[in-house]
């Protein structure tokens, strides 16, 4: 199921990668000639932009690709819109992929390159371009690498170009005496979509375009229940469990004497699970506002979950499972 999957040669996985490169550059092209009416535009006069990203989520993460976990939010969007099956990010991990998506350039032309890496004044992002055409922008993520936080009120490392708003909202779970930090229950979604929902309100009447960033996917797995015992009992999942060296599971995801695959995997699947809920509830709010919205859902990168034998990480290499992403659109209906 998660183990022992075909993998492509380097070189066809090289071409798909670039493809898609290109192919957010041409997004981007598409989502500002479409949202000011451009001639001959498929969905024209767009009133809204939302591009909804979760941090650390497969292909096969979401119900409507296949998996295991159930996301019917995301899946009544791919029913009415277009799901890629195909979509490869540039890089396995977050600022690099982010970049890329805000940019439509390769890291060799964004240049970032790692974790924590600028994006250049220079550059020019999709909330720019929008911003020049009278949308409102918005971005809200829940991961700190590309945000800011508290106090700090510096440069969020370039990626708040063109936004007139960007938030950081982060749960910092206070940890009992005793346990582990990574087993301690957290929940960025709830908080980040209400912020989001502000956003929204306050431009409800007016253009805007809303970027999002959900981290809960990422490790360490730690839903609050309902979501945490979700999946623990899947028979799939346990059926497919296997007991492993500690040695072998990424630091952050490592929680003293849970040794069983199944454990993580059901974990992560919740957090998917948990996202997609709390997106309903903005969805939902956009669908009753006038005038058609471009929406867009998709991942900074993948996550590998055993399938070639490394666990609860990603960044590490550019196989399949931290590459392959899920990429929805839809216009009402379009």
């Amino acid at each position: 199921m998660r183990c022992n999957r075909r993998q492509e040669t380097s070189r066809a996985f090289t071409r798909r990668a670039l493809v898609l490169a290109l192919g957010v550059a041409v997004l981007i092209t598409l989502v500002a000639t479409v949202a000011v009416g451009g001639d001959g535009a498929a969905c024209s006069g767009i009133r809204r932009v939302v591009v909804i990203h979760f941090d650390t989520t497969r292909y096969d993460d979401l119900s409507c690709n296949g998996g295991l976990g159930s996301t019917p939010n995301c899946d009544a969007v791919a029913a009415r819109g277009m799901r890629y099956t195909n979509a490869i990010v540039t890089s396995p991990t977050t600022s690099p992929s982010i970049a890329t998506f805000l940019t439509g350039r390769v890291p060799n032309r964004h240049g970032v390159y790692d974790v924590g890496g600028a994006l250049s004044d220079e550059l020019t992002t999709i909330a720019e371009v929008l911003k020049s055409h009278g949308f409102t922008t918005g971005g809200f993520t829940s991961n700190r690498i590309v945000g800011r936080m508290g106090s700090d009120t510096r440069r969020a490392a370039g990626f708040d170009q063109g936004f007139d708003v960007y938030e950081t909202d982060f749960e910092i779970a206070m940890v009992p005496e005793g346990q582990s930090a990574n087993a301690t229950a957290r929940a960025h979604a709830p908080r980040l979509v209400d912020r989001a929902l502000d956003f929204v309100e306050a431009n409800r009447d007016e253009p805007f375009f809303l970027w999002m960033l959900h981290l809960d996917p990422h490790t360490p797995y730690a839903p609050p229940e309902p979501w945490e015992s979700m999946y623990l009992e899947h028979p799939d999942l346990l059926a497919a469990s296997q007991v492993l060296n500690p040695a072998v599971i990424h630091h952050s995801a490592w929680v003293p004497g849970r040794v069983d695959s199944h454990e993580y995997v059901a974990r992560h699947l919740a957090e998917v699970t948990m996202v997609d809920h709390e997106i309903g509830r903005l969805l939902g709010r956009i669908e009753q506002l006038p005038g058609p919205t471009l929406l867009i859902i998709t991942s900074d990168h993948g996550e590998s979950l055993g399938d070639v034998g490394y666990w609860f990480n990603h960044g590490g290499n550019i196989r399949q499972p931290s590459m392959h992403v899920p990429l929805i659109i839809a216009c009402d209906g379009r």
